[in-house]
């Protein structure tokens, strides 16, 4: 494909924008790809667009095919031409197939991904329509095409205000219960048999994520989203595994189009082996701003109170922050960097804990439709209180990687096959806590 400097670029683009909000999402979009293939010169791409928009289709490709035979348009260049014809002759999801086909080759073509945005909408799938619109908000210099993206999203909102989301995968670990893999310890000079609950043992489980929402728009700038979830694993055996439901609201208020706050309130019930375990009741915010163009910086906070009710052990709080920074090569790469820290004061004295984790993220589309994404950290526990049976406080120390494989184009009804491996290793001055783990899993996915 032909490629023109960024400046010539964004000009065409704007301009394509500028038709965009004159005319039907579709049509207009075929303007913008027009201004920016930099074949439009002789005629040909620009004639294919208009005959598009006309509803004269059969002209249209057949100019396409010769704009191709006579060497005008490159193979890429006539594939995308025939989407653009597809999308106005209402055939969205012909249209689908061929934009994923080009961003499978080449994710960063921002007005490919545009244009899947505006045949996912009209085929109703308007979840991955936001993702992609993400992916490309994101990736975004240009505050006119940042505050057109967001105008897009406000009106797939009206369009589909209810969202959902799923993922389930059976998920086999090394050491599900996180204890020591040594049968006898050394302190002092004497030894010391572990008993079989501080031992490590393997199970497999499965793990699920899902969601239910609904979002309401109060003002161009302000929406309300109301959410109901539940998460967690299960393990053959009931008490290495936790189920967590509950629901929460969120306010969030945009102070720009790639700019925003939120505040909320969730309220959850934590299951540990088929029995009440805790009622959360946490508060929360978020600020997310864009600094230098492709840096996206998140701060979020959380606090919790935590109601052992059916359970002995004291109530408390709990509280969580993390700043996240995250640079959009393109739409389809990013690198990522965080730094957390929590804070228990609920449960008994030798529970109560500090922690620190710093970390970095991938995010990249590769070719052969696949996703990666890849998380590594290290961090700290330092526990507020003498060990049971130890006269000092227990710390630890530990390291985590974990990466997922999601294969797009294998999606049935928008879920397509994730492969997840992680592994941790921690080290700790009380020796049965010291341990490493191993995890899989083999699962389903939604497939943006």
């Amino acid at each position: 494909m032909v490629r023109f400097p960024q400046s010539m670029t964004r000009f065409v683009a704007i301009l394509g924008m500028v038709l965009l909000l004159a005319i039907p999402a579709a049509t207009a979009s075929i303007a913008a790809a027009t201004s920016e293939t930099g074949t439009a010169t002789g005629g040909s791409f620009r004639e294919v667009a208009r005959l598009a928009k006309q509803g004269r289709f059969e002209e249209a490709e057949a100019l396409r095919q010769e704009g191709l035979s006579a060497g005008i348009h490159s193979p890429d260049d006539a594939l995308f031409l025939q989407g653009l014809i597809a999308v106005n002759r209402g055939d969205a999801a012909v249209a689908e197939e061929i934009f994923r086909r080009l961003l499978d080759a080449d994710s960063d073509r921002r007005l490919v991904r545009l244009e899947l945005v505006h045949a996912l909408m009209a085929r109703g799938s308007f979840t991955a329509a936001r993702f992609h619109l993400g992916r490309l908000q994101g990736a975004e210099t240009d505050r006119r095409l940042s505050a057109y993206y967001y105008r897009l999203d406000r009106e797939i909102t009206r369009q589909r205000p209810w969202g959902a989301r799923f993922s389930g995968s059976l998920a086999p670990r090394t050491n599900a219960s996180r204890g020591s893999s040594e049968d006898v310890i050394m302190v002092g000079d004497m030894p010391f048999r572990i008993n079989d609950e501080a031992k490590a043992r393997s199970g497999v489980g499965f793990e699920f994520d899902g969601e239910l929402s609904w979002q309401f728009l109060l003002s161009d700038t302000t929406t309300l989203t109301l959410a109901g979830f539940s998460r967690g694993v299960a393990y053959d055996e009931s008490e290495l595994g936790s189920i967590e439901v509950g629901g929460n609201a969120t306010l969030r208020r945009f102070l720009s189009p790639r700019s925003f706050f939120d505040v909320g309130i969730e309220r959850s019930r934590i299951y540990a082996g088929g029995d009440p375990y805790a009622d959360n009741v946490t508060g929360l915010g978020a600020f997310s701003f864009m600094l230098l163009d492709h840096l996206q910086i998140a701060t979020a906070g959380r606090v919790t109170h935590v109601d052992y009710s059916d359970h002995p052990r004291p109530d408390g709080l709990r509280s969580s922050g993390s700043v996240r920074a995250t640079y959009a090569i393109g739409p389809g790469l990013a690198l990522g960097a965080y730094v957390s820290a929590t804070r228990d004061r609920s449960g008994y004295d030798h529970q109560r804990f500090d922690g620190r984790e710093v970390g970095a993220t991938l995010y990249a589309e590769l070719p052969f439709s696949l996703t990666a994404e890849v998380v590594a950290g290290i961090g700290e526990r330092s526990f507020d209180a003498d060990y049971p049976g130890q006269t000092f406080a227990r710390h630890d120390t530990y390291g985590r990687v974990s990466t997922r494989v999601l294969k797009r184009d294998w999606a049935i009804e928008g879920f397509a096959p994730a492969i997840s491996l992680s592994y941790e290793i921690q080290d700790s001055n009380v020796a049965f806590k010291t341990y490493d783990d191993i995890g899989f899993s083999l699962g389903l996915a939604r497939s943006f």
